[in-house]
């Protein structure tokens, strides 16, 4: 079995339907794209550590707070 980005769900679209493949890739998105594969790969969610980022505003990226504390605690930054 391949490592495809639909076999590890690592993507999941824009909303409404989209996907939108020559749009950007926000910071944010990304994180949640590495946190997918980590659990792809490994079976179980890498662990959350508290970030010392101020620019993430919980109320606009409240989709990606546990993805960004999940990376970064793997010392992807």
């Amino acid at each position: 079995m391949g490592f495809g980005a639909g076999f590890a769900e690592l993507t999941q679209g824009v909303g409404g339907a989209l996907f939108a493949p020559t749009g950007t890739v926000t910071r944010a998105q990304m994180a949640a794209f590495l946190a997918r594969l980590y659990k792809a790969v490994n079976g179980s969610d890498a662990p959350g550590v508290s970030t010392p980022f101020t620019d993430v505003d919980p109320n606009a990226y409240s989709w990606a707070l546990i993805p960004i504390a999940q990376i970064y605690g793997l010392n992807i930054t």
